[in-house]
């Protein structure tokens, strides 16, 4: 069980794309709704993520899509931004079927207590709310940028770009608005007033 002296680190993967959705919205009659949509379709761009006050720095990854070896490629940049190298902090992550091959739980196992938390829950992991912040960011810069961009390669710079800006303090606040509700969470399950559902 979790304590207030536990490290811990939350990590996950989200993707940014570059192309519009259709979708609808409520204008005036004499006044017509003007989008401005990119010339070419780009694929998405995955980025893998992790935050913790246990890491010398927030450690972020580009990639073409979440699968084992990528996942694997990533959690080995984790281990290596320990400052404690000594240290085994919890590891809190959602249920992916690249984080639960056997290959990735050996990896998982040897270095974090692996908290997999249920489907659903994103409420459990601090750096989601991080994900939306930088979602915000790209779609405002994504705009300004409409018929300009050339290539997947800006694409992928545009995104590791907006990581960078977000200051580590920002991003470490967010384990700490995380982290009081986490331990509320698992003192209840302690006392018995919730179920047990995935420490």
């Amino acid at each position: 069980m979790l304590n207030s002296n536990e490290s811990i680190i939350y990590i996950d993967e989200t993707t940014f794309n570059y192309h519009l959705r259709q979708s609808r919205v409520w204008s005036y009659r004499d006044l017509s709704v003007k989008l401005h949509l990119a010339p070419k379709r780009f694929s998405g761009v995955t980025l893998y993520g992790a935050i913790g006050h246990c890491l010398r720095e927030s450690v972020f990854m580009t990639g073409k899509s979440t699968n084992i070896q990528e996942f694997t490629a990533f959690i080995q940049r984790v281990i290596a931004a320990f400052k404690n190298p000594e240290d085994k902090p919890y590891l809190v992550l959602d249920n992916h079927s690249s984080h639960k091959s056997l290959q990735v739980r050996r990896l998982l196992e040897a270095h974090f207590k692996v908290c997999f938390i249920p489907t659903q829950s994103c409420e459990l992991n601090s750096i989601e709310s991080l994900w939306a912040l930088l979602k915000k960011n790209f779609r405002t810069k994504a705009a300004s940028l409409v018929g300009t961009l050339r290539n997947q390669g800006e694409i992928v710079a545009l995104v590791e770009s907006i990581a960078d800006e977000i200051p580590e303090s920002t991003r470490l606040r967010f384990c700490e608005a995380n982290r009081k509700y986490l331990l509320k969470l698992l003192w209840q399950i302690k006392q018995g007033l919730i179920g047990d559902t995935f420490v």
